[in-house]
């Protein structure tokens, strides 16, 4: 991954994670280690939707707790706007208080 890349390039001592795929790290404690953790707007919001809604399991609605949006982290970085019902130009970096109005 590009960004991943950069940052481990241009910069001494941080920890990056890449979350993606189906081996995600599902523990906040975890997450909460890491300098910078990258990952998708869509698997943002599909983790956020799980969580508020749920899906269909088995007949059953399950609802599984987003261990992203378990973390109060310092800031969020949103690149390009695909996706998003407000479009942002280039980077944009929100508050942790942003957060919530951002991905709801």
């Amino acid at each position: 991954m590009q960004w991943r890349n950069e940052i481990e390039t241009r910069t001494v001592g941080m920890d990056v994670l890449v979350w993606h795929g189906a081996s995600r790290v599902t523990d906040p404690k975890e997450l909460k280690k890491y300098d910078v953790v990258l990952t998708t707007y869509a698997v943002l919001e599909s983790c956020f939707r799980k969580q508020l809604s749920g899906f269909k399991r088995k007949g059953t609605i399950v609802k599984e707790k987003s261990p992203l949006h378990a973390v109060e982290w310092d800031r969020v970085v949103v690149r390009g706007c695909a996706g998003l019902s407000q479009c942002f130009s280039g980077l944009t970096y929100l508050p942790r208080a942003s957060l919530m109005k951002l991905i709801i």
